[in-house]
């Protein structure tokens, strides 16, 4: 599978909410890469999914090797886990601060999904 297409983001800020819990907490973001697009599975075109959390590591890990980059998450030795590298140059699934911001555009607005 090929690299995906990547964007820059830059630093930022931003509010996380929980909802469940009535809490916030605030997020200080370093700048971060995204993809632009899903993956698309070259057999079928579609969106690749759906996909385990396992799956996802194992995919990013792949795409990592492929570019001779650090792989960012290795499995715990009973299988079950997973731990994330933050030093690693890899690909990784993004936090969920880094996800709510790129999604939000540079706005500070919560996320609202209708």
């Amino acid at each position: 599978m090929p690299p995906p297409a990547m964007t820059p983001l830059p630093p930022g800020r931003i509010t996380l909410r929980d909802a469940r819990r009535g809490t916030t907490r605030d997020v200080k973001l370093k700048p971060f890469e995204i993809a632009i697009h899903p993956l698309h599975d070259p057999d079928t075109g579609l969106p690749v999914a759906p996909l385990t959390w396992f799956d996802a590591a194992a995919l990013c890990n792949a795409l990592s090797a492929t570019e001779g980059l650090q792989p960012a998450y290795a499995h715990a030795a009973d299988r079950r886990s997973i731990t994330w590298d933050p030093a690693a140059d890899g690909y990784r699934v993004p936090t969920e601060a880094e996800w709510e911001y790129a999604c939000r555009a540079g706005t500070v607005k919560p996320l609202v999904v209708v």
